[in-house]
């Protein structure tokens, strides 16, 4: 760290401490060590320590041992948030204090369907608001804030993804973006596991419910956001149309297709695809893709 006022230099990383990540205007920075691990980490988890940094200074503050998750630090460099033992935590960088942030809400913030010999991971996080307020993180239906400052946490998904069955998740389309403001338009994923499709909805950050804008038997990626406008570039797919590109409103309304990529496919008696279900010869529940063959190929008179 170079300080232009003293023309100083200060060592934040070396070969102990060889991981440093610095905040925006922040007094301290997030270091990562995983040296003491090396050995263990060949057969086992992926562990390191973490501390945190003086940029000021290079004094160094261990603050978690032998983590397997990462550490994330909020954009002003004041709070921490790791995931351990089954729940999110948050830790209070100038009051060297740690808290569990997720352990008395009832719900399960790990993953539900761990199937390793290990401690389960959690769902993710999409990132902090961008004044350190709060850090926002995933249950397997749900988005959550979780505060930093007091206050309680908060669900802003309002528990439709769980009551519905659909997988919300922040679709990131500005990648310049520190953090998230309040009251916010975000574009969120909606992914149905049991039906097997992905409808894209929008929520206004802690203001209202989120808001379906596209669904059905399609799988919709979402690319891009205009810098100057609200517009929307992304494709949609599905076993009978091509991934093209479309151009849109932020709410996905007066979509105009902007290329064909792929005319062939119109050539071609393509067939169908339909979800089929049934039960195993042990009376488990199972699912499959059924592909009906074409009949007729465009064009012809008969079959």
């Amino acid at each position: 760290m170079y300080h232009i006022r003293e023309n100083a230099i200060v060592q934040l990383a070396d070969t102990v401490v060889e991981d440093v990540s610095p905040a925006q205007n922040a007094r301290w920075a997030l270091g990562r060590t995983a040296l003491p691990y090396q050995k263990e980490i060949t057969w086992d988890g992926d562990y390191a320590d973490y501390l945190m940094v003086n940029q000021g200074t290079g004094q160094r503050r261990k603050f978690l041992e032998r983590q397997g998750d990462r550490v994330t630090l909020s954009p002003d460099g004041k709070f921490a948030a790791f995931f351990r033992d089954s729940s999110w935590h948050l830790y209070d960088v100038e009051a060297d204090s740690a808290w569990n942030a997720t352990g008395h809400l009832g719900l399960p913030f790990y993953n539900e369907d761990n199937d390793v010999p290990g401690p389960p991971g959690s769902y993710g996080s999409p990132g902090w608001m961008i004044d350190g307020s709060a850090v926002l993180v995933y249950d397997r239906f749900d988005i959550w804030s979780l505060p930093t400052r007091g206050g309680v946490a908060k669900n802003l998904t309002r528990s439709e993804g769980r009551k519905r069955q659909l997988q919300f998740r922040v679709l990131k389309l500005d990648p310049l973006s520190l953090g998230f403001t309040s009251g916010e338009l975000l574009h969120l994923s909606a992914y149905h596991d049991r039906q097997k499709y992905e409808a894209v909805f929008s929520v206004a950050l802690g203001t209202a419910a989120p808001k379906e804008l596209a669904g059905g038997p399609k799988r919709y990626s979402l690319l891009a956001r205009a810098a100057a406008s609200e517009r929307i570039l992304y494709s949609r797919e599905s076993y009978g149309e091509f991934p093209d590109l479309w151009v849109a409103q932020a709410s996905l309304g007066n979509a105009k297709k902007v290329s064909d990529a792929n005319p062939q496919m119109k050539e071609f008696a393509w067939g169908q695809a339909e979800l089929v279900e049934w039960m195993s010869l042990d009376g488990k529940p199972l699912q499959g893709v059924l592909i009906k063959p074409g009949t007729t190929c465009p064009g012809s008179a008969s079959p």
